[in-house]
């Protein structure tokens, strides 16, 4: 006897396709998944243990977080270091042109 085939969870966002956008999209199990994960966050407040597909899980917020504004210091640091290395390296190219400049000199 053959086992039935396990269907896999498929739960995506819908921006690769222009019809889809701005829509969740699942098979059965993806969308069940989706359904348990939101009942437990109501509960819990999150749930990151339900396989979600392409999301990791599920926070409940209260509505004053949405109209908050919300602020990313992991991209402002990302940008700040991109800034510092091609300083640096602008610099060092400065450096290496005035070297070779000497070396013409002489």
């Amino acid at each position: 006897m053959t086992q039935p085939e396990r269907t896999h969870a498929h739960l995506t966002h819908g921006s690769h396709r222009p019809e889809l956008e701005d829509q969740l999209v699942g098979n059965e199990a993806g969308l069940r998944n989706l359904i348990r994960a939101c009942e437990r966050a109501l509960e819990d407040g999150d749930c990151q243990a339900i396989d979600l597909g392409e999301f990791s899980g599920v926070v409940k917020k209260e509505s004053s977080w949405f109209t908050e504004q919300h602020h990313d210091t992991g991209s402002s640091w990302g940008c700040y270091l991109a800034l510092a290395l091609g300083a640096g390296a602008l610099v060092l190219m400065g450096m290496g042109a005035l070297q070779v400049f000497h070396w013409l000199m002489d």
